[in-house]
């Protein structure tokens, strides 16, 4: 079972690597990456997000965390009144804040 292979776009893709989510591309890796390039699209409005969460630097930290962790997001633009990036805040900032101001 686990020696059969299966062919996946020019690679093969062994049973056993499917089973534990790994994927072992035996190919060209530079085929490969041109692909999944192709895939994911050449210019970045293709995989942009546009409805973008954001925080004001007048927002305390307890409300970027919470935003950073209700909307899964590991990054949090910092915008001023006119809209205008002026920061980002990281889970990694929040957790050295937290940590350091106990």
């Amino acid at each position: 079972m686990f020696e059969e292979q299966i062919h996946h776009s020019e690679g093969k893709v062994s049973e056993f690597s499917e089973i534990l989510g790994a994927i072992i591309y035996l190919g060209d890796p530079n085929k490969y990456f041109e692909d999944v390039k192709k895939s994911m699209g050449h210019f970045v409005k293709t995989v942009m997000t546009e409805k973008v969460i954001s925080t004001s630097p007048n927002n305390e930290v307890d409300d970027a965390a919470t935003l950073i962790v209700r909307n899964k997001i590991k990054r949090l633009p910092v915008l001023n009144n006119e809209d205008k990036i002026v920061g980002i805040v990281l889970r990694k900032d929040i957790m050295n804040y937290l940590f350091l101001h106990e």
